[in-house]
C-alpha cells in the first residue's frame, strides 16, 4: 500500500522565528492567538528550478562583500534586512572590470568533451606577460576618480536623509500626543540606539512617522496622494521586528507610545483594521500598568506620586491622544473603534486637573462625539416613544460639560483681546481682530440662560469687562511709531510679499498689515 505524500505547508515569518507550528493560513492560528499584535507575513516563494537564485559574480551589495556574507541581489537584500541595516545595502552600478589597454581580444571557444573541457584559441598574438599587465593596471585611473560613491559616502548620505526625517517628526510630535524631554529629543536627533537616553525603537518609529509627515506635505503640495515608498516599508518592518523581538524588553510607557503611534500611522494610511488593533493594544497596556504609568494619581506632583514629572506628562499625554484618536475616527470616518470604558473614565477624572493642550483637544473631540451619539439615539427612536430618565440625565450632564468648556473659551478669547487692545487704536488690522473677538465672546454669552449667570466664575466677569471696553481710532503717537518700527517689525522679520509690486505707493501699509497676519 503506497503512503500518501505529505503536503508541505508554508510557514509565516513570525512562526518561523518563534519555531512554532503554522497552519499556512493568512493569518495563521498562532498569529491570531498571539498576545501582542503580530503581522502574519509569508516569505516570497523561491523561483522555479532553484531554491536560491544565483547572482553574477561581483554583483553582491557592498555590505555583503565587505562582511563576506551571502547576498540574494535584492534591494535591499535579505541579509541586510535581517541585520536591521537596510540603509547600508548599496550596490555598485558599474561593476564591470576594465580591460587592460594593451590586452588584445581573444576568442575562446569552450567545447565540452567526455573527458572534460578543452579550450580552442584562435590564431592571435599571445597574451602580454604578467609584468606588462601589472604596469598597465597601475597606469589606469584610480577608483576615487570615478563617479561611484564609497560605502562611507553612501552611509553618511543615508544618515543625513534619516536625520531630516527624525527632525520633521519632532517638529510635529505634538500632533501625535508626545511630550518628550529635551534629553530624549536630543537622542532622537542623534539617532542614538545605545539605550542610554531613549529606547532604540524610537529611532525607526520617528523615521517612519517622518516618512508619513513628508508624504502628507508632498500630497498637499502636488494635490494628489503619494504612494508608500520602499524606504517607508523598510522602516515599518524594522519597528515591527523590534516589537516582536525579546532581546530588549520595552517598558509599559514605551509600549503605549509606540502602539499609539502605529495606530496613528495606520489610520493615516487608511488601514483601519491595523488602527483598531494597535489602539486597543495601547489601551490594554495602559490599563494593565495603570499604577506604573501614574494614571491613578489625581495630581502629578503630590506626596504619593512615585513618578517623575516627565514620565507622568508623557503617560498622560499618551492617554489623552488615545481618546482623541478613537473619538476623531468615529467622527470623521464613522469607524466603530471602541475604547475600553475605563480609559474614558480615567481621562475624565484626570482632565479636570490638566490644562495641557492635548487634553483640551481630546476633551473637545470627546464632547462632539458624545453629542453626535446622543443625537443619533434621538433620531433612531420609534415615533411616539419617550426617552427615559437615563437619556435625559446624560444629555443634561453633557450640556453642563460643554458650558464649562465654553467658559474656558471666553477666558482664552478675553486674553487675546487684551493683547490686541494696546495696538487697536493705531492700526486697522488689530482693531478689526479686536472687534471679531468681542463678537465671538458675545455669541457665546448669548447661549447662556439667565439661570446660568448665578453659577458663573468671578473670572468671567473680568473677561466680560475686558471685552466690553470701547476701542476708538486714534492718530499714531510717537511711542507707537517707535515701537512698531524698532520692535514689532524686526521681531517678525521683513514681510515677504513676492506677489506685490515693490514700487507700489501702498507698500508701507501692506507691510504693516502683514505683520499682524497671525
Amino acid at each position: 500500500m503506497m503512503s500518501q505524500a505529505k503536503v508541505k505547508l508554508p510557514v509565516c515569518k513570525a512562526c518561523r522565528s518563534r519555531k512554532v507550528r503554522c497552519d499556512g493560513e493568512k493569518p495563521c492560528a498562532s498569529c491570531s492567538r498571539a498576545r501582542k499584535p503580530t503581522v502574519c507575513e509569508y516569505p516570497l516563494p523561491p523561483p522555479s528550478g532553484s531554491i536560491r537564485p544565483e547572482i553574477a559574480k561581483g554583483s553582491a551589495c557592498i555590505e555583503c562583500r565587505q562582511k563576506k556574507r551571502k547576498c540574494d541581489g535584492n534591494r535591499p537584500c535579505s541579509t541586510c534586512l535581517i541585520t536591521l541595516r537596510p540603509e547600508a545595502c548599496q550596490y555598485r552600478e558599474h561593476n564591470t572590470r576594465r580591460k587592460p589597454r594593451n590586452e588584445e581580444p581573444v576568442d575562446v571557444d569552450r567545447t565540452t568533451e567526455a573527458a572534460g573541457c578543452s579550450r580552442t584559441v584562435s590564431a592571435e598574438p599571445p597574451d602580454p606577460p604578467l609584468t606588462q599587465l601589472t604596469m598597465t593596471l597601475t597606469v589606469a585611473p584610480s577608483l576615487p576618480k570615478l563617479t561611484i560613491p564609497t560605502p562611507a559616502q553612501l552611509e553618511s548620505k543615508r544618515e543625513i536623509d534619516l536625520s531630516s526625517l527624525r527632525n520633521l517628526f519632532l517638529e510635529n510630535c505634538w500632533d501625535y500626543g508626545l511630550e518628550f524631554s529635551p534629553t530624549k529629543r536630543a537622542a532622537i536627533v542623534r539617532g542614538d540606539t545605545s539605550s542610554a537616553d531613549i529606547h532604540p525603537i524610537f529611532i525607526p518609529v520617528s523615521q517612519l512617522m517622518g516618512f508619513l509627515v513628508a508624504s502628507e506635505l508632498e500630497s498637499e503640495e502636488k494635490g494628489i496622494p503619494q504612494d508608500v515608498t520602499q524606504d517607508e516599508i523598510e522602516q515599518r518592518l524594522r519597528v515591527l521586528h523590534l516589537l516582536d523581538s525579546t532581546a530588549e524588553a520595552l517598558d509599559p510607557l514605551t509600549y503605549v507610545q509606540v502602539y499609539k503611534l502605529l495606530a496613528q500611522y495606520y489610520a493615516q494610511r487608511d488601514d483601519y483594521q491595523g488602527f483598531a488593533v494597535y489602539l486597543a493594544s495601547a489601551a490594554d497596556v495602559a490599563l494593565d500598568h495603570e499604577a506604573v504609568l501614574g494614571l491613578d494619581d489625581s495630581r502629578v506632583l503630590n506626596g504619593s506620586s512615585h513618578l517623575s514629572r516627565e514620565r507622568a506628562e508623557e503617560a498622560r499625554s499618551a492617554l489623552a491622544h488615545m481618546v482623541y484618536l478613537a473619538m476623531a475616527s468615529s467622527i470623521v470616518v464613522k469607524s466603530k473603534v471602541q475604547l475600553h470604558p475605563m480609559i474614558i473614565t480615567k481621562f475624565r477624572r484626570i482632565a479636570g486637573h490638566e490644562i495641557e493642550a492635548s487634553f483640551v483637544r481630546a476633551k473637545c473631540v470627546l464632547l462632539l462625539a458624545e453629542s453626535q451619539e446622543l443625537v443619533e439615539e434621538w433620531n433612531r427612536r420609534e415615533p411616539g416613544t419617550v426617552f427615559g430618565l437615563e437619556w435625559s440625565t446624560r444629555c443634561r450632564e453633557l450640556a453642563n460639560d460643554i458650558q464649562d468648556h465654553l467658559h474656558r473659551a471666553i477666558v482664552s478669547l478675553s486674553a487675546l483681546a487684551e493683547l490686541h487692545a494696546p495696538f487697536a487704536p493705531f492700526h486697522a488690522v488689530p482693531r478689526q481682530k479686536h472687534r471679531n473677538i468681542i463678537n465671538a465672546v458675545a455669541s457665546i454669552t448669548r447661549t447662556f440662560a439667565p439661570a446660568d449667570l448665578s453659577f458663573f466664575d468671578c473670572i468671567l466677569e473680568v473677561s466680560w469687562d475686558i471685552t466690553s471696553r470701547e476701542i476708538s481710532q486714534q492718530p499714531p503717537t510717537v511711542q507707537w511709531t517707535t515701537y512698531f518700527k524698532n520692535i514689532v517689525v524686526p521681531a517678525h522679520g521683513p514681510p515677504q510679499l513676492p506677489w506685490r509690486i515693490t514700487n507700489s505707493p501702498s507698500i508701507e501699509v501692506e507691510e504693516e498689515d502683514a505683520v499682524w497676519s497671525y
